[in-house]
């Protein structure tokens, strides 16, 4: 079985700038010089770690999914990391697994932070991975 190559990106992100960490975290994947099968952004990595979920999340059809299924199918490598998305009134912290085939997986965070006041905004999850 060959070895599986991971690259970690744990930078300080643009509050609430989307656009910003896109790009920002575009030129850093593009930095990675060795292969690589495995992209792990940091959590909500669009916006930082928000509670102001209303102004800043996005639908499952969003720019941040496309990103990802762009950048996964320009590095040939899964790309994981999460971001706001709403979804039938809810609020989700969503952990997106982008293939380089544009298919992917998801995961709401279901032990959500409460001493951050994480249970107040987001919706639990309820369920394992869910495949699209």
């Amino acid at each position: 079985m060959p070895d599986l190559r991971i690259s970690l990106i744990q930078t300080p992100l643009q509050w609430h700038d989307r656009a910003f960490n896109l790009e920002m975290l575009a030129h850093k994947i593009e930095e990675i010089t060795e292969p690589t099968d495995l992209i792990v952004l940091p959590e909500m990595f669009t916006t930082g770690f928000s509670m102001q979920a209303p102004e800043q999340a996005e639908t499952m059809n969003g720019p941040s999914l496309h990103w990802l299924q762009n950048m996964a199918k320009t590095t040939g490598a899964v790309i994981t990391g999460s971001l706001i998305i709403q979804e039938k009134g809810f609020y989700y912290n969503r952990l997106i697994w982008m293939k380089p085939d544009g298919h992917y997986m998801f995961y709401d965070k279901k032990h959500l932070f409460r001493m951050a006041g994480e249970t107040e905004i987001y919706a639990a999850g309820t369920q394992k991975f869910l495949q699209i």
